[in-house]
């Protein structure tokens, strides 16, 4: 039964309703990779990974171009934000968001709109001795590289996590450029995670990465066929002219027609495993989140106007998403 619901859920965060015509081939080849429906197998993952009061880092935030304005996307924190909330409720796991700095206040903002508290690090504990159960950090990260290598030592020694999820993050390609799905250059103002998830899979630590268009950590995984389908996969417009896919590769990757919805199907699958129906993301709390991340700064990635949408689809779309993996589930699971 799981399996099938796995493949129900797969099917549902892949449909290409932007019209893109590439989301089926990159599917194709991530299922390949992972023997079987991804947002399932990444669910599984973290279900052996995840313990009660472990750290689990969610990366998010892709800042857009033009880089000096900083101005951050709609796509990936709803995402983050709702796995870190379903992971919180599941497994009793302490959810570390990290970002750029700039990106701080609607990545809090959206953690408040789906009933997290945002928390110092040193704090957590504190908090939840004192009857603070939704509680989640919010962790900046450097811009430098050589500072971001370092960084990421001393993060996996110090919080020591079971899993690092990137959701929506731009991964560096061969010659070490980040870039927009256009083909630019963004890496002056996206931090260099590249370097956490190197070390994180050089001790072992499941990583998983969640993306739409091949230029997000994660698709380093299957860099060659993306390249063939993605545009400027292969050639990029900036000078570096090495295209746009990563080659940063994670332990799991979840495609999806839409970044947040690929996180949201690995919490579906979740809610399938465990039985746990209650941690299912809801239509209105996706609502609550796009609404309020909008108010709060963020963009929608083609746009670039302050709507409520999220990759040019509307609130509306995505809560008939939501809302569709949520049945799927749960009436799967009464048979």
């Amino acid at each position: 039964m799981v399996e099938m619901i796995g493949e129900y859920v797969d099917r549902i965060v892949n449909l290409d309703v932007r019209g893109r015509g590439v989301i089926d081939a990159l599917h194709r080849h991530a299922k390949e990779k992972m023997g079987g429906a991804v947002t399932l197998k990444a669910a599984e993952a973290l279900k052996k990974a995840v313990s009660p009061g472990s750290n689990v880092i969610i990366t998010t935030g892709f800042v857009l171009h033009p880089m000096q304005l900083r101005i951050g996307e709609t796509d990936g924190p709803p995402g983050a934000v709702v796995l870190a909330r379903a992971l919180l409720e599941a497994f009793g796991a302490v959810p570390i968001i990290l970002s750029e700095e700039s990106q701080r206040h609607p990545t809090e903002v959206e953690m408040i709109a789906v009933g997290l508290t945002p928390v110092s690090l040193q704090n957590v504990g504190v908090a939840r001795d004192g009857g603070w159960t939704h509680t989640s950090v919010f962790l900046d990260f450097p811009l430098d590289e050589g500072e971001a290598m370092k960084r990421s030592s001393e993060l996996i020694s110090e919080l020591e996590p079971s899993a690092i999820i990137a959701v929506e993050k731009p991964g560096k390609n061969k010659k070490g450029v980040h870039h927009s799905s256009k083909g630019f250059d963004i890496s002056a103002e996206n931090v260099k995670v590249d370097f956490l998830i190197e070390e994180a899979k050089n001790q072992n630590i499941l990583t998983v990465g969640i993306g739409d268009g091949g230029n997000e950590i994660g698709f380093g995984l299957i860099e060659d066929a993306a390249r063939k389908y993605v545009p400027y996969g292969a050639k990029c417009q900036c000078p570096c002219g090495a295209g746009i896919i990563t080659s940063t590769a994670t332990d799991n990757l979840v495609t999806a027609g839409v970044s947040n919805w690929g996180a949201y199907g690995i919490v579906a699958c979740l809610a399938a495993l465990l039985e746990k129906t209650e941690i299912l993301h809801t239509g209105p709390r996706e609502r609550n989140i796009l609404v309020e991340g909008t108010k709060a700064g963020l963009v929608g990635t083609v746009t670039r106007k302050h709507l409520f949408q999220a990759d040019s689809l509307d609130v509306e779309t995505h809560e008939q998403i939501v809302e569709l993996m949520r049945t799927t589930v749960i009436r799967s699971l009464e048979k």
